[in-house]
């Protein structure tokens, strides 16, 4: 699962704007551009706008239930017939732009913390849901099955795009199923020095 994402100090967004398209070029002020990102926060979100082109916006990371839970995360393999994510996968998709995101090792009495990246310094990103809330709109991130660099942190991991697959993503008539397929699984994971809590939310 993705319980919590990271952008470094030096992220280009300038050119993750421009990879993606996107029409307005002017980031939200309410969204988190650097450091480590927890489910709650407003995150920096590509979707199409009005005119179904890419577009930036500000997002709460996770769905909001009437009794409070909170679902930060997806099963890719069993969104489609999900009723809370089946409208989110046939025209509610975004991608969040990333540095990595973290993972923690969980073996033995003690916990390390890692960080998962593409091991360059182009930008991934998370595939994700969106819809409307009271509050603004909110974003869940896909997982999938975790590639061998992963598997021996969790049994699960985000579902990760290079700029290209994730401007595909989020157009309207893309075939998502496909651009599934397509996901990044070449990954590295870097222990950390620190060890901060991790933050706990739903997977469906």
């Amino acid at each position: 699962m993705c319980g919590r994402f990271y952008i470094e100090d030096a992220f280009d967004w300038a050119d993750v704007l421009r990879l993606m398209g996107a029409q307005n070029r002017r980031l939200p002020e309410a969204a988190k551009r650097s450091g480590e990102v927890n489910p709650t926060d407003a995150a920096l979100v590509l979707a199409p706008s009005k005119d179904l082109s890419p577009g930036a916006f500000a997002m709460r990371w996770g769905y909001r239930l009437p009794d409070g839970h909170l679902v930060i995360n997806a099963r890719s393999e069993t969104a489609r017939s999900r009723p809370l994510f089946a409208d989110g996968m046939r025209r509610r998709r975004c991608a969040v732009p990333v540095s990595g995101y973290i993972e923690w090792d969980r073996s033995g009495t003690t916990r390390r913390k890692y960080k998962v990246d593409g091991g360059t310094a182009e930008p991934l990103f998370l595939a994700g849901l969106y819809r409307p809330a009271e509050k603004g709109a909110e974003f869940t991130v896909l997982t999938r099955s975790p590639s061998d660099a992963v598997a021996a942190l969790h049994d699960r991991m985000p579902v990760l795009l290079r700029a290209a697959e994730a401007t595909e993503w989020i157009r309207p008539d893309a075939d998502a199923q496909a651009v599934l397929r397509e996901a990044v699984l070449s990954v590295r994971a870097r222990l950390t020095a620190d060890s901060a809590p991790e933050q706990i939310g739903m997977e469906l």
